[in-house]
């Protein structure tokens, strides 16, 4: 799609709807929260989830129907990773080893290694602009604001606090 990312119904509101074309005011609103891990991740992605979750939790972007983006995010981190010690390995032996393929016919040309691994980056630079992880789509995110009921002793305590002797 041509032209700059759709804006929601809250964005067009807080512009001033400058386009006077109508708002949709019947637009879904995504459910806050964490979705669930997915259970079938190495370490590595799974070590991103957790730090995609706390990181989008702290900006107050976490939604529930972000699973498909975060997971694609998780797993191309983790592979893109496993790729580079691949081609730094192959590095190691010859400068260009990991990087420059020959053929039986003596052509040259880029490595499956460093092909995969450059797709894998155009993934993980898709999915973050879609989580607003870079610094240029965070002003597109809109956040919620922040409630008390934020505070992390929140959800140990019910009432109010007394103490115990």
């Amino acid at each position: 799609m041509p032209g700059p990312p759709r804006k929601s119904a809250a964005e067009k509101k807080l512009a001033g709807n400058p386009s006077n074309r109508p708002i949709n005011e019947a637009e879904p609103e995504p459910v806050a929260g964490a979705p669930p891990k997915p259970p079938d991740f190495d370490e590595l992605a799974s070590a991103t989830w957790d730090w995609l979750v706390t990181s989008l939790a702290a900006t107050r972007t976490l939604w529930e129907c972000n699973q498909s983006v975060m997971r694609r995010y998780c797993l191309a981190y983790s592979r893109s990773v496993a790729l580079e010690r691949a081609i730094n390995r192959a590095n190691m032996a010859d400068p260009v080893g990991g990087l420059i393929a020959e053929s039986d016919k003596g052509q040259t040309y880029i490595s499956p290694a460093a092909s995969l691994e450059s797709m894998y980056g155009k993934m993980l630079e898709k999915a973050e602009k879609e989580l607003g992880l870079t610094s240029a789509s965070r002003p597109r995110i809109q956040a919620d604001a922040p409630t008390d009921e934020d505070d992390d002793t929140s959800q140990f305590f019910k009432g109010p606090l007394r103490v115990v002797s």
